[in-house]
């Protein structure tokens, strides 16, 4: 309980000393272009903004402790805006309503203000995603085409205005009112309230379920070696390197990873860093001096066994060797009798000079256990309405994985491989890559020139998680350029390979396509025929023509237009995408012939 109330106090100091209000650049040469004046005064402290926004929303997920900030979170009131500007835009009538096209670039703005991480990450900034407002102002730029007193024809200047609401979203999720984003109405509500707020019956605030702050790790020490397992089943070992309000940076055999602190279940210290560990030593004694310890080291890094001098606050000393620690307490073997002292009771520890911790088994930092791969493969057993059983866990050892094919061996010894299809999901520690799936995942990756990043993370059951870039625009992936179609298979992948790139898998394609809502098409759920390309060979467009033809990844054009070949199960040629196709439509591709229809664009992962 302490612990949750000192990491409300924590977050409380960093919303108080952060601002009120933050301008990204953008916004500040907005408004300074337009004379507008801010109020209030805003800051351009980035650092300081984005450590207060993280906080303010990192406070919802602390659930009742956390009703004592409310008041800080009505007077500070912490947000931020930004400014999108996408100049000379080419308006015609055919594309619909002026004000639903200029909507088309505030919800792109939007989306790519959270995606692209400018204040803070996806994974905090989304938990807030209803809270973020646009306001979008427009410019024709010379004369524009009438008819019959309408605008045909235009050319306009569009200017986004979005508003990250931090303090709005914590305090919709930690009182269950739903008052708005402006100040004003949370100062009104928390007058009436008399300064204290007791809830009688919360409801769930209109931006869903209470955020969760996850694992906060407080007792890490950085640079240490960690056991760590995640949410997922995955047990890393490796350095901790990093350590901020939402995110964890292990660095391994493999390479660094970053990966939320949700994801962290479990972790064990397995050694500390070596300038901990490093200990002053005696001229030519070849021991160790000795040296005062804090309880921190000791229950980090202090081998059981290790010989110590205690010295009580009344003055007596003591000398033993350590048989246990915890946060309140140790305990001493004192001439065989194992006897314990209250940490209020202790002024000082510190090892005995000229001494060796003696040999203890307990010294021998505690070896992670080898755990199994896992994988989840589709039941083919229904029961008697016909309906298909859970799936099967099987647990083993991956051998192989390549084209599109796992080799498994079961531990009970049996081999078996399944295709990627038969797969739900997979938990592997031992992959001949030497990465596994999360590893895979944590690892950074920086998309080229021309790719947009699809981030597809762990955490939602059911759902597959992976990091892959994937080409902005159908091959030759420029946009206003005509896709290339009479391609066949083979071509397809051997020119993404060439560019040191690959096919996308069918699962990969799908993501980028329907977004983390599982869009049915990139636009949204229900088909809008003419947002797209429904001619698709019969009339190919250059790529990006259609501007609500964009997933929420960034990806144009993936349905409509022209089919993508993708590479399937056992890496069968498959087709995706095409005219009215929605984005988990597959289409055998077979043979994998070139046809006037069949296009493709390249997919680079770690």
């Amino acid at each position: 309980m302490a612990g949750a109330q000192d990491d409300v106090s924590q977050l409380m100091s960093t919303i108080v000393n952060g601002p009120q209000l933050y301008l990204t650049p953008e916004a500040i040469d907005y408004f300074a272009a337009k004379g507008v004046q801010i109020r209030p005064t805003p800051s351009t402290d980035k650092d300081a903004a984005v450590k207060s926004l993280r906080a303010t929303i990192n406070l919802a997920g602390k659930g009742p402790d956390a009703r004592v900030a409310i008041g800080t979170l009505v007077e500070v009131f912490p947000r931020a805006v930004d400014v999108a500007i996408r100049p000379a835009e080419h308006y015609t009538s055919g594309q619909g309503r002026l004000e639903d096209w200029l909507q088309t670039y505030a919800l792109s703005a939007k989306n790519k203000f959270l995606l692209s991480s400018k204040l803070i990450e996806y994974a905090t900034a989304s938990q807030c995603e209803n809270f973020v407002e646009t306001k979008v102002e427009n410019r024709v730029v010379g004369s524009p085409t009438m008819y019959r007193g309408v605008m045909a024809d235009a050319t306009i200047d569009i200017t986004v205005i979005i508003t990250l609401n931090a303090a709005a979203c914590a305090l919709s999720s930690l009182s269950g009112q739903d008052l708005g984003t402006t100040q004003d109405a949370w100062r009104t509500w928390w007058a009436q309230q008399g300064g204290s707020f007791v809830p009688q019956a919360v409801s769930p605030s209109s931006n869903g379920a209470a955020l969760s702050s996850g694992t906060e790790l407080t007792d890490v020490v950085l640079k240490g070696k960690y056991r760590v397992v995640l949410a997922t089943g995955d047990e890393l070992v490796g350095t901790i390197e990093g350590l901020d309000d939402t995110s964890v940076v292990m660095e391994s055999t493999t390479g660094p990873f970053k990966f939320n602190k949700t994801l962290v279940v479990e972790h064990q210290l397995l050694g500390l860093p070596a300038a901990m560990q490093a200990q002053p030593m005696a001229a030519g004694s070849g021991l160790p001096e000795s040296q005062i310890l804090t309880f921190a080291e000791l229950q980090h890094g202090t081998p059981v066994g290790t010989k110590l001098l205690l010295r009580l606050a009344s003055g007596k000393e003591f000398a033993g060797t350590l048989v246990s620690v915890t946060d309140d307490q140790l305990k001493l073997n004192i001439d065989g009798s194992e006897i314990p002292f209250s940490k209020d009771a202790v002024a000082q520890v510190s090892t005995v000079a000229g001494t060796k911790p003696e040999p203890t088994s307990a010294q021998t930092a505690p070896k992670a256990p080898q755990p199994l791969d896992t994988l989840y493969v589709v039941n083919p057993e229904t029961d008697e309405y016909g309906k298909r059983l859970p799936d099967l866990m099987l647990q083993g050892k991956i051998v192989s994985d390549k084209n599109n094919m796992v080799a498994f061996v079961t531990s009970e010894g049996i081999k078996r491989s399944f295709t990627y299809g038969q797969i739900t999901r997979r938990i592997s520690h031992s992959e001949p890559s030497g990465m596994s799936e999360i590893e895979r995942y944590g690892k950074p990756l920086f998309c080229p020139s021309g790719m947009v990043l699809v981030d597809v993370p762990p955490g939602k059951k059911g759902r597959p998680f992976f990091k892959v870039c994937i080409d902005a625009y159908e091959y030759p992936n420029k946009k206003g350029s005509v896709p290339v179609g009479n391609t066949s298979y083979a071509q397809a992948k051997k020119l993404c390979e060439g560019q040191g790139k690959r096919l996308c898998t069918t699962q990969e394609w799908q993501w980028a396509c329907s977004g983390l809502e599982e869009y049915t098409y990139p636009y949204g759920s229900d088909l809008v025929a003419e947002n797209c390309n429904a001619e698709g060979s019969q009339h190919l467009e250059p790529s990006a023509t259609r501007y609500k033809c964009v997933s929420k990844f960034g990806a144009s054009d993936m349905v409509g237009n022209i089919f993508e070949w993708v590479s399937g199960a056992a890496a069968a040629p498959m087709l995706m995408g095409g005219p009215l196709s929605k984005c988990q439509t597959q289409s055998p591709g077979v043979g994998g012939g070139a046809k006037p229809f069949t296009g493709f664009r390249c997919c680079k992962s770690n």
